[in-house]
């Protein structure tokens, strides 16, 4: 029998010097085409600065058919 899971949040680990993209200019990018998709999909989603202390990241608050979803982006350097 299928077990059908629903994701509510995840956290996602940027890993710095990886990538030749500049962190904040990720993020940027991340945001503007997180917003094109959103408006093409029919969900909402909002790039927010990070919750917790520490090392640079962000937040991003979605809800895709009526389930809210909440992904934390941590900068590891």
């Amino acid at each position: 029998m299928l077990r059908v899971q629903n994701v509510h949040g995840r956290l996602v680990y940027y890993i710095s010097g990886y990538d030749p993209i500049r962190q904040r200019r990720y993020r940027e990018l991340y945001r503007k085409q997180a917003a094109r998709q959103a408006t093409i999909s029919g969900y909402t989603i909002q790039v927010l600065p990070k919750a917790r202390i520490g090392s640079f990241g962000w937040r991003v608050v979605s809800e895709m058919t009526s389930q809210p979803v909440v992904n934390d982006f941590d900068v590891l350097q």
